[in-house]
């Protein structure tokens, strides 16, 4: 049998006073709840820095001297976002399941309340608003952080392809100058064997043989 059909059929059987249940048999606890929401705002607020940051370099990239190091700079700095992000990702995804398994858990133990007439009891309770509010400021604190940890990982690709293609054409433009330059090196050469090469000596005059007119007797 199912377990949660079973603990449905447990609370359907007992009368409703023995009904009552903790709030610490909760699978996200008060306790839980509220330590997983401070190491949630201190993973933010490292986040936040480290944003602040790299949106810092990325202003300071555009008019750079430097585009290379200043982009070196600017990527330092993004990739050590990424472990910040995947930090405040993964404690709110803890925080939002544990609370998923919680309204499950009320669900159930909702129906095997359900003869009080009054299945909201637990659902409306204090401890529940207090772990549902908690839930959603954590996922409007991720929310905000990835849209811009998002923002500035497109800016960064972006500015990193362009740049690879700028010093790409840069390259380029070095060769074909090197190549026309060496050209014309060559041809300077030529001509200049040319111009140093001893002209060859006219061949000299020659009397002109007579003609001979042989006269008839």
């Amino acid at each position: 049998m199912p377990a949660a059909l079973a603990l449905s059929l447990t609370f359907l059987a007992a009368p409703p006073a023995a009904a009552a249940v903790s709030t610490k048999d909760w699978p996200l606890t008060h306790e839980t709840s509220v330590r997983l929401e401070r190491e949630h705002a201190e993973a933010a607020g490292r986040l936040t820095a480290l944003l602040e940051t790299v949106e810092r370099l990325r202003t300071s990239y555009k008019g750079s001297a430097d585009p290379k190091a200043a982009l070196a700079a600017w990527t330092a700095e993004f990739d050590a976002a990424g472990p910040a992000a995947a930090l405040v990702l993964a404690l709110n995804t803890k925080h939002r399941d544990a609370m998923g398994k919680t309204d499950r858990y009320i669900v159930v133990w909702s129906l095997g309340y359900a003869k009080t007439r009054d299945p909201s009891f637990l659902t409306a309770s204090p401890e529940y608003k207090d772990l549902n509010a908690r839930n959603g400021t954590i996922d409007l604190r991720t929310a905000g952080l990835m849209r811009r940890y998002l923002s500035e990982k497109e800016r960064h690709k972006e500015a990193a392809a362009e740049l690879a293609r700028r010093l790409e054409q840069e390259e380029e433009s070095r060769w074909i100058l090197a190549s026309v330059a060496a050209a014309a090196l060559f041809f300077l050469a030529v001509a200049a064997y040319v111009l140093r090469r001893p002209k060859a000596k006219p061949a000299p005059e020659t009397e002109p043989t007579p003609r001979v007119i042989h006269l008839k007797p």
